[in-house]
Order: structure tokens, then C-alpha cells, then sequence
């Protein structure tokens, strides 16, 4: 794709949104009642590595016709909705 390097297309993780930081931040609250955002976190980030890079590249297999365009749009949603 003109314009975009393979880069652009990688998802990555914000620091922020690791279950290493969140151990790390966490208040008092945090540390005394069971949240359940550090396995949340965890889920987010294997879902992360699930996703296809090359399915995300249009150039990489153009659609030849709508409903294969919309099926390539909504795989994501269903493989986050398996979990």
C-alpha cells in the first residue's frame, strides 16, 4: 500500500494497558478487592496476538465482491466474541 509501511499496521499494546503495569499502579483498593482487570488485561492481550496482520491489508487479497469485503470486515468481532 502506497503511503503505509507493514508498521502502521501492527497493533500494539499500550504500556498502560499491560497487566505488569497494572499490578504496579494499582491503589490500596486495588490491592485489597479482587477487580478482575488483571485477567481482563491478560484476555486483551492474547487477543492481540490473534489478530491476522495480513487480513488488515487491504492490498494484501482485495475483495472481488461485497459480501466477502464484509466478511473480512467482521472476523475480528467474532473471534473477540468467542474469547
Amino acid at each position: 500500500m502506497a503511503g503505509i509501511s507493514p508498521s502502521d499496521l501492527q497493533i500494539r499494546c499500550p504500556a498502560e494497558l499491560k497487566n505488569a503495569h497494572w499490578q504496579k499502579a494499582k491503589g490500596k483498593v486495588g490491592k485489597l478487592i479482587k477487580t478482575g482487570l488483571g485477567a481482563e488485561l491478560k484476555k486483551l492481550a492474547i487477543m492481540l496476538k490473534k489478530v491476522d496482520m495480513a487480513k488488515l491489508d487491504p492490498a494484501s487479497s482485495p475483495s472481488k465482491t461485497l459480501e466477502e469485503l464484509t466478511k473480512k470486515l467482521f472476523w475480528p468481532k467474532r473471534i473477540c466474541d468467542k474469547g
